[in-house]
């Protein structure tokens, strides 16, 4: 495969291929409709692997806490609390996996 050296600005210039408009214009039930035509159950629930990464750095940081704080809120006594581990965050998140 060729090597195309690019700036910066020739890459903010360029249209892209993602179509924005279609994208906006998809509806879950198109979504639905593909999935079924791929082969795939739109009903099944979702693997872990592919829900997505919250980061425990990331929520500390949106809630302005730091490490010591967070598990104390949460009432978490986990001693590895805060360190990015996933399950942490699914402790103190509903939604997350």
């Amino acid at each position: 495969m060729a090597v195309i050296r690019r700036s910066l600005d020739e890459i903010r210039r360029g249209a892209g291929r993602i179509d924005r408009a279609k994208v906006a214009a998809t509806t879950e039930a198109d979504i639905r409709r593909h999935m079924i035509e791929d082969g795939e159950n739109p009903d099944a629930p979702m693997p872990r692997e592919l829900h997505p990464y919250i980061s425990v750095a990331v929520v500390r940081a949106k809630l302005g806490m730091c490490r010591a704080s967070l598990p104390q809120r949460s009432g978490s006594l986990s001693r590895h609390y805060g360190t990015g581990n996933r399950d942490d965050v699914s402790s103190i998140l509903p939604h997350s996996p």
